[in-house]
């Protein structure tokens, strides 16, 4: 999902707010309750002694939250992330003070999400790039054949421990040298880049994209014309090696190792037939699984120790304050050297604000988090070293993914298709011990946005209808979303049979 800044959650709890005027909410039919002032009170003012907003107008789709305290900051317009244009990027926002779990299933129901304490909607008939609610059914998920190399190549890493491909000298320098900065309580970041499955996308614009794959285009010809010419030059040389002294072409390794066993079998009395049978069978090559929970299963053994755990972080528990200086200083690397951040720009109050503070309100024991509801960190540990950090949030149906972030040292093993597959296992797991949880949520999809696409490649994936809040397979809307970027996936049926066509 594309997160909501860290520094519209800290404008909001100071009291200033990023978003039109009320002339457009009236127009638009909100109307207006106290909520909207109390988005524009102080700090201080803004404690549990609110009540619980229970607002009936529009904004809200008329729902009924029990015990959740929200108030509304109004609609906002931002720079947009994705398409890169100004003033284009158009939400509806609620600052959470406290959320029930339940309440939160019901609002991501409907299109909402959270970033921090910050919930928000997206209008998708005015935004620049449409967000619709992405979530996979993991009771019918099946593995891909990008999935399968994902998970065999960290499982070769596992067990045979081959070195990770790590940083170039240059970025190993830049990198030191922002660690040697001391970090200060800076402003917050202005925006803070989308990541799940993405890592060879960046957030270059689609002209820059453009310039950099000629340049690689016309740089992988002229290795191609280098080679071509080293080949022709040598190709004498290649057929003179394939032939042997006496003038005969040598015979492939391959075939001689059949002839010799064809040999011993026949000197061991059996019959042609006989050892073409055997030689059929020894051919039948083992199938290899398809399921997720056998390749998840051969992570225990092997040179190095992959560790998963789970640790809840509001409130913060004590697994988590023990390790949060190494998950910040991970989060703070991956931020600079995969999407480009700005040292001053990733300080520790935007992270906690952003992946750590949360308003859900906690459920169950903190001794056992994986039979709980509220905000965890997956994190991921090789050989007692932080590598990955999964954010997620348990709730009643689902497990809700909010961001991802890694060691960029091991980019090569594709940790954010690897993370994301990890969830769907741990979400398979706590449907044995509640089957109400069936569903893994991946943020928003959007299909305007190319590099956002790869979130439909998880199935069965299903979008919600922003109209009418039900779900579709994601086959079945991306010829909508082929012709226009916005659009309801709901059909009506005629008492014919017929479909209705709606706009």
């Amino acid at each position: 999902m594309k997160p909501c800044h860290p520094k519209k959650i800290g404008h909001l709890l100071h009291g200033r707010r990023n978003s039109v005027d009320n002339k457009d909410d009236q127009e638009d039919g909100a109307g207006l309750c106290d909520c909207t002032q109390r988005a524009q009170v102080d700090t201080s003012q803004v404690d549990k002694s609110y009540r619980s907003y229970r607002c009936s107008h529009r904004f809200m789709e008329e729902l009924t939250l029990s015990g959740s305290q929200l108030v509304r900051t109004g609609k906002s317009v931002d720079h947009c992330g994705y398409c890169k244009t100004d003033a284009s990027s158009i939400c509806e926002g609620m600052l959470a003070l406290s959320l029930n779990v339940m309440d939160y299933q019901n609002l991501i129901d409907h299109g909402w999400r959270r970033s921090g304490r910050y919930v928000y909607k997206p209008i998708n008939k005015k935004t620049c790039c449409p967000m619709y609610t992405i979530r996979c059914e993991i009771s019918s998920f099946h593995l891909s054949k990008s999935h399968k190399k994902v998970l065999r190549n960290m499982n070769k890493y596992l067990l045979k421990g081959k070195p990770v491909q790590s940083l170039s000298e240059t970025k190993r320098k830049e990198w030191n040298k922002y660690l040697a900065n001391p970090i200060g309580e800076l402003p917050a970041p202005h925006s803070m880049s989308d990541f799940y499955d993405n890592e060879d996308a960046s957030s270059r614009s689609p002209a820059e994209h453009n310039e950099r794959g000629k340049s690689r285009v016309n740089a992988e010809r002229r290795k191609t014309d280098s080679l071509s010419e080293e080949f022709s030059s040598r190709k004498g040389s290649f057929v003179d090696s394939a032939v042997s002294n006496d003038g005969t072409h040598r015979k492939k390794a391959k075939v001689i190792r059949h002839e010799n066993k064809v040999n011993k079998l026949l000197s061991q009395g059996y019959s042609e037939k006989e050892i073409h049978e055997r030689l059929k069978t020894s051919k039948v090559v083992p199938q290899v699984s398809s399921n997720l929970e056998d390749y998840m299963s051969k992570l225990e053994s092997g040179t190095n120790k992959l560790l998963i755990k789970l640790v809840r972080t509001s409130p913060k528990s004590k697994e988590y304050r023990e390790t949060e200086r190494e998950s910040f200083q991970l989060y703070r690397k991956y931020q600079i050297v995969i999407h480009g951040d700005e040292p001053n720009e990733v300080t520790k109050s935007g992270f906690v604000g952003f992946l750590v503070d949360s308003p859900l309100e906690p459920v169950g024991s903190e001794n056992d988090p994986s039979s709980s509801y509220g905000s965890f960190h997956q994190q991921y540990w090789i050989n007692g070293t932080l590598i990955a950090v999964g954010v997620i949030d348990i709730l009643p149906y689902c497990v809700s993914s909010v961001y991802f972030y890694y060691d960029p040292d091991f980019k090569v093993l594709s940790l954010g298709t690897y993370g994301a597959l990890s969830e769907i296992f741990f979400t398979k797991n706590l449907k044995l011990a509640n089957p109400m949880i069936q569903f893994y949520y991946m943020g928003y999809y959007i299909h305007s946005c190319p590099k956002m696409r790869y979130k439909g490649s998880f199935p069965p994936s299903f979008l919600l209808c922003p109209e009418n809040y039900t779900w579709h397979p994601i086959e079945r809307c991306l010829p909508k979303l082929d012709l226009s970027k916005y659009s309801r996936f709901h059909e009506e049926i005629r008492a014919d049979g017929s479909e209705l066509i709606r706009g």
